[in-house]
Order: structure tokens, then C-alpha cells, then sequence
């Protein structure tokens, strides 16, 4: 995207709106101010995780739309009916070359830095227990990745101990490091190609009442490959659009989530990030296969249909769970974990051992293969949840304090703006074609070969943890099904 599209698209904004970029002073104490003033510097934060490079063109907005983001082509599946002719006579060669072709688009997906690896790995491993662990016995879901996009947008509207908090919760020294990474997180795990679908989104939502900083704008257009809008905040209109557009980007799979999602007339800025899955079985079930049988929930049995197969795998075995992978048609993975009789899902989150097995399988000793009998229970289940006590629990505690907290590049308007509500809503849905997933994160911040292998039967038919990956290894979802009904 080029940058004079970008000012060309902010120059629609009111030019009392923009700020230049000019060096501030930070005052050694915060002054209060006056309610009037406090109107300006209340913002939400709804973080939505797109892909596609930005394009901004001023002749195509409509509505609260300053600029749209413009997704990448990906190169497209090759389905076998495309390359046979009327006659049943199939183009071996073309459907050969064509395949080849998103064969080696999908490795360079794998072709993540060590580093960048590294840094999400460790957020997954530092966020896994405290998101979907403790207490419970409700179904708990989240996305890794929507989350650290969400936060990696926090990050460029925070400064000094308030962005440090947040980098350090997303393994990075410094900003511009974490910016390389985040961008290739979200290059690295596009995909839209016909047979299989991992959609991110951004975007940023202004109010026609507050005055902003060219800089970060433009950062966030560029580099999060955000869409931008402007409106009024606290009306029906401007919170219609935004439920929209997270629908959209969610495939429609959280509506009921969506519907709470509103921003009030003290918003000042609201940041969105979204991720949409769609991806299918290598080897589908059978549906003919399908069996009725018992699930141990914790409030007590409860009918389910399983979906079983019967194939040579991987199992993975430690002390306290067994595991096994059900691959994927983009080269990713469903790690499926199944805890020991007597363990509890919480004891295996708060441990290493299940983060290091699915971030490091290869590393994985105690491994061997099973003619498997995987009976998996047909489940769609979903988690609307308030992050707010676990991200403080991690470190990011400045943000929520409007005294501390530092969000001067956002705005000159920026004392006492404090993040005061985080949520984040995610659903995955598995069936014999394969999964289906989406999530967002929502911040409100205000101011105030077939060898002979020895059987075993893998049937999930107890609370289990199961966890989606992406070809590069990132973890896209990660929950707990206590009850699949």
C-alpha cells in the first residue's frame, strides 16, 4: 500500500482530527481533567485480524468506510472436476502442474523465522492456563493468534512501561521487532484458497469527535493491514456497522457474541481483530461410520455421536495425557488430548508438557505408532469470556490503570484513558468434513507406509483438550470440551 493513498484516505477525516507527528513531552504527572475533556478519551478496542494487503481509496467509501483492506490471492486448490473433460477423461499433467504450484505455495507457509516462532510459542505457552484453565467446568475457547494480533495493535497506541508490559507478554524486546513478527504471523498464515480458509482481520473505528496522530494511523493501516472507519460514536448506526463487519470477518459464526458489541458515546477509538477458519480432513470420516454413544460430562452422562476411523498414526504419550494428531488438508493439525483416568484438564493446562508437544512434536520422545480407533465426538462449541483478570495476571496491568497508563501515541488527548473491559468470544465447530472456527477480540478502554502396528482404541468420551494448528506450526485455537452437546 502506498502511503499517499493512506494520507489521501485520513485526509477524508476533518483536518482538525489530525494531529502532526511532532514530539511531545510527557508531563511528569498526569493533571486532572475536566468532564467535558473526559467525553474524548474513552476508547474500545476491538481487535479484528484480517488478511490482505490495504488498499485506501477515497472514491470507493461508503458510509463510516474511510479505507478497506485488500486481501491477497492465494493460489487456488486444484479439485480433480476442474481438470476432467465432459467425457470423464482427466488432464493429469495440468491437474499435476497445478498442484505442484499450491504444493509449494503452502511450504512457503511453513517457512517461519525461528525467532517469530519462538516469541508466539511462548506466548501461547505463558496464556494457554490462564485463558481456558482453572476452575471450570464450562467449555473454554480461544485463538492464540487473534489474541496476540490484538494486543500487538495495543502495543502501537501505548508507550514507555505500558507497551513494555505488553511486549513482554508477547516474548518481544522492543517494538520494532514485534511489528517484523506480527506481520509475518499474519502473512504466514493467510490463506484463501478455494478448499481451505484461515481469514484475518483489523480494523480501526474513529470518532468524528477526537483528534489522532497521523503516525499511528498510518502504522496501523500499513503495517496491521487495517481497515479504517469514522462516526458517531454512541449511535445505533456507527455500532450496526461495526457488528457487521465482525460478522463478516467471522463468517457469522458468533452472532449472539456479536450482538454485544457496541461502542458508547465516550469511545474514542475502536480497534478490532477477527479470525475466520475453515479447513478439511486429509482423511474424512465415514458418516456411515457415525455411533451413538455415552459422554462423561461433568454434570453427568450425556448422549453424543461419535465419528470413528480406523488408521495408523502417531500417538504421543507422557505421564498424565495421551495425544494424537489428525492432520489437515493445509498441512496443519487438530492435536486431539486425551487426559489419563483420574486427571483433571486444569492440571494438564497448568503443566509444560501439552504447550511443548504441540508447539515441538518433533522434539517429542515418548512416541510410537498405533493402529488407532478414534471414536471423536461430533462438537460445536463456543466461549464468550472476560480476559481482563488474565491478561493482569500476565503482566498487562499500566493499560487498566488511567493513572499510569500511557497512551500518548494515539492522541494529545490521551491522560487518563485505561482499558476497562477485554473480552474475547471464539467457536469451533468439527464434523466429518473437517473444522470450522472464528473468533475476535474485543477491548473497551474509557477514561475516568503402513507397518505392523500394534491397536489401541483413542475414544474421547471424557472432557478432552484439543488445540488447531496452522502449517508453520502457530496455534490458531485451543479449548476444552467438557460437554459436546
Amino acid at each position: 500500500m502506498k502511503t499517499e493513498k493512506l494520507m489521501d484516505a485520513i485526509g477524508m477525516l476533518d483536518e482538525k482530527q489530525l494531529i502532526p507527528d511532532t514530539p511531545q513531552r510527557k508531563s511528569p504527572r498526569k493533571k486532572p481533567i475536566g468532564r467535558i475533556a473526559l467525553r474524548w478519551a474513552a476508547a474500545a478496542l476491538c481487535l479484528c485480524f484480517m488478511a490482505g494487503v490495504v488498499l485506501i481509496n477515497p472514491s470507493k467509501a461508503k458510509g463510516n468506510t474511510i479505507s478497506e483492506a485488500e486481501y491477497p490471492t492465494s493460489v487456488p486448490f486444484p479439485f480433480e472436476e476442474d481438470f476432467t473433460d465432459e467425457a470423464g477423461q482427466m488432464d493429469y499433467e495440468a491437474y499435476s502442474e497445478a498442484y505442484d504450484k499450491w504444493y509449494a505455495s503452502l511450504e512457503n507457509s511453513r517457512n517461519l523465522d525461528p525467532t517469530h516462532k519462538a516469541a508466539f510459542d511462548g506466548f501461547f505457552k505463558n496464556t494457554l492456563s490462564e485463558f481456558i484453565g482453572g476452575e471450570t467446568e464450562e467449555n473454554r475457547i480461544y485463538s492464540p493468534l487473534n489474541v496476540y494480533m490484538a494486543l500487538s495493535m495495543l502495543s502501537e497506541i501505548t508507550d514507555n512501561q505500558t507497551r513494555s508490559q505488553i511486549l513482554s507478554l508477547l516474548c518481544n524486546d522492543e517494538i520494532l521487532s514485534l511489528e517484523e513478527c506480527a506481520k509475518q504471523l499474519w502473512d504466514r498464515n493467510y490463506m484463501n484458497d478455494g478448499a481451505s480458509s484461515c481469514i484475518l482481520a483489523n480494523s480501526f473505528w474513529l470518532s468524528d469527535d477526537m483528534d489522532y496522530k497521523k503516525a499511528t494511523l498510518t502504522k496501523l493501516s500499513e503495517l496491521y493491514k487495517a481497515s479504517a472507519f469514522c462516526g458517531k460514536m454512541g449511535t445505533e448506526s456507527y455500532d450496526k456497522s461495526l457488528q457487521n463487519w465482525l460478522n463478516e470477518q467471522t463468517g457469522g459464526l458468533l452472532e449472539e457474541s456479536v450482538k454485544n458489541a457496541s461502542m458508547s458515546k465516550d469511545t474514542v477509538i475502536a480497534l478490532a481483530s477477527a479470525i475466520y477458519f475453515r479447513g478439511k480432513w486429509q482423511h474424512e470420516f465415514y458418516e456411515q461410520n457415525n455411533t451413538t454413544g455415552k459422554f462423561a460430562a461433568p454434570a453427568g452422562e450425556v448422549n453424543c455421536e461419535y465419528m470413528n476411523e480406523r488408521r495408523v498414526r502417531e500417538v504421543y504419550f507422557s505421564e498424565d495425557f495421551t495425544a494424537v494428531a489428525k492432520q489437515l488438508t493445509t498441512g496443519g493439525d487438530m492435536w486431539l488430548i486425551l487426559p489419563d483416568e483420574g486427571e483433571s484438564l486444569n492440571s494438564i493446562l497448568a503443566g509444560d508438557e501439552l504447550t511443548n508437544l504441540i508447539t515441538s512434536p518433533d522434539n517429542w520422545e515418548n512416541t510410537a505408532e498405533r493402529l488407532v480407533n478414534l471414536s471423536l465426538p461430533k462438537f460445536d462449541v463456543s466461549s464468550d469470556m472476560d480476559i481482563s483478570e488474565p491478561l493482569k495476571a500476565l503482566g498487562v496491568k499500566d493499560a487498566f490503570e488511567p493513572d499510569i497508563s500511557d497512551y500518548s501515541p494515539l492522541s494529545e488527548q490521551a491522560d487518563q484513558i485505561f482499558l476497562s473491559k477485554a473480552n474475547h468470544a471464539a467457536r469451533v465447530s468439527v464434523d466429518e468434513k473437517g473444522c470450522t472456527a472464528a473468533a475476535y477480540t474485543l477491548l473497551m478502554m474509557e477514561t475516568t507406509g503402513i507397518m505392523e502396528a500394534e491397536s489401541m482404541d483413542f475414544i474421547l468420551d471424557r472432557p478432552f483438550i484439543f488445540a488447531v494448528t496452522s502449517p508453520n506450526g502457530c496455534v490458531l485455537f485451543a479449548g476444552t470440551v467438557y460437554n459436546p452437546n
